[in-house]
């Protein structure tokens, strides 16, 4: 499969980018059918295969002075990969243009595209962005997960009483579930695992997606194209016409769509949507601020699934160690026994030396029941939410982490390094803060 278009250079060129030309030339037609005429495509294939057998979810090309700079994202994070001579460097970008039938009479504008790289196990597809650097091109390839291994909401993370939540609002006939975290939370997994758990082949199921990663049988997927004044919310004003049961929304950013979306639950419609926010609370705040009343979303809202991603600690190589006496005050704030010992990340060959292999998610999952709903539609701020959701026992998402970490699954570390409200600078942890703001 492959798919091409051109982007706007306003889009895609970073502030910073520079000018000056690098030691790579522009590249023609004439090298193209050279290329072809020797059949040289397996610098792709060998990069795609090692990149996959890593487990990484991107690749990144950028030129340096003495070739072509490749990292790839594992786990979240960006590693050092291979810096490729000039004249390897040269074939390679051949080949991706090649592959994802970009023109290659545009060489100083951005493009994007698709093709399916197939493997022994399965095929898989890649999207490509390309920008012009200078007189070569800096390249970003993003491995989509195939939807095969998105099927399965048990394996998201989710604790037990967290999942029946979850499962249980799914069987109702409508409704608004919101799924909240910030970027590269995550959110488009679980969205697709939430939609795969409906009877798709028994319902009318509609999607407007920017981008659509991949295709999911028996969902009727409008992907948004402003150049064509195909926007959000034009997307879903057409959709809601088609007589949907389950309408997908990923992701709400302007406030026409957040409003059609709320509406359309509210008038017997299954919405599931994704939403910018770091916790539940302020997705229903998130939501108001995009102009959707307080009133519509008090009666619509059934599950606010909150959610970010952690690294897994690698179960080969990964250490016990005692807490420390402040690190125990964490886990007595949250009325949970400290345990005796906690994991951190060690290295070794099975992990690359990282210590950590995969990630799983960490959730906040809120049931809006009626009282709830009341208490959002009088217009509750964040932190009277933060306070009604813990008075109602539902976990807040460090909760979720910290069992986590009790469980040998992730580190301590790796919990604190994300953002908390009442955290410093995204690192230090302000013990304080946090238990006022969540704890009340």
């Amino acid at each position: 499969m492959t798919n091409s278009r051109e982007t706007d250079p306003q889009d895609e060129l970073p502030e910073n980018q520079q000018t000056e030309n690098t030691e790579s030339e522009s590249f023609t037609e004439e090298e193209t059918s050279v290329l072809e005429e020797n059949q040289e495509e397996e610098l792709l294939d060998q990069l795609m295969r090692t990149a996959w057998e890593k487990s990484a979810t991107d690749i990144h090309l950028d030129p340096v002075p003495d070739g072509l700079l490749i990292r790839i994202r594992v786990d979240g994070g960006i590693r050092p990969f291979e810096t490729l001579a000039l004249e390897d460097a040269k074939k390679l970008l051949i080949q991706i243009r090649v592959r994802t039938e970009l023109d290659f009479g545009r060489v100083f504008t951005p493009m994007e595209g698709q093709f399916t790289w197939t493997s022994e196990d399965a095929d898989k597809d890649v999207r490509v962005t390309m920008i012009p650097i200078g007189a070569t091109e800096s390249v970003h390839l993003r491995i989509l997960t195939p939807p095969e291994a998105l099927t399965d909401i048990t394996q998201l993370g989710f604790g037990d009483r967290d999942l029946e939540i979850v499962r249980r609002n799914l069987s109702r006939p409508q409704g608004l579930v919101i799924v909240a975290g910030p970027t590269g939370a995550g959110k488009s997994t679980s969205l697709y695992s939430l939609a795969s758990t409906f009877d798709l082949a028994g319902i009318i199921a509609v999607s407007i997606e920017d981008p659509v990663e991949f295709a999911i049988p028996h969902i009727r997927q409008l992907e948004v194209d402003d150049r064509h004044d195909l926007t959000m919310y034009e997307g879903l004003r057409v959709l809601l016409r088609m007589d949907p049961d389950l309408l997908m929304v990923a992701e709400i950013r302007d406030s026409k769509s957040a409003v059609t979306s709320a509406r359309a639950a509210a008038a017997a419609r299954f919405v599931l949507a994704t939403l910018h926010s770091r916790d539940a609370a302020a997705a229903v705040e998130a939501f108001h601020y995009l102009s959707v009343p307080y009133s519509i979303l008090g009666g619509s809202l059934r599950v606010i699934i909150a959610q970010n991603l952690v690294r897994k600690l690698c179960t080969e190589c990964r250490s016990s160690r005692n807490l420390d006496e402040e690190e125990k005050k964490l886990f007595e704030f949250i009325q949970m026994t400290p345990p005796d010992t906690v994991y951190e990340a060690g290295g070794c060959e099975i992990c690359d030396q990282y210590g950590y292999r995969g990630r799983t998610g960490i959730f906040e999952v809120v049931e809006i029941d009626e009282d709830l709903g009341r208490e959002i539609a009088n217009g509750r701020s964040q932190l009277e939410l933060r306070r009604l959701f813990r008075e109602r026992g539902f976990r807040t998402m460090i909760e979720d982490g910290l069992e986590k970490v009790a469980n040998g699954i992730t580190s301590l570390e790796e919990i604190l390094n994300l953002y908390w409200p009442g955290a410093q600078d995204g690192i230090e942890f302000d013990l304080g803060t946090w238990k006022e703001e969540y704890l009340g």
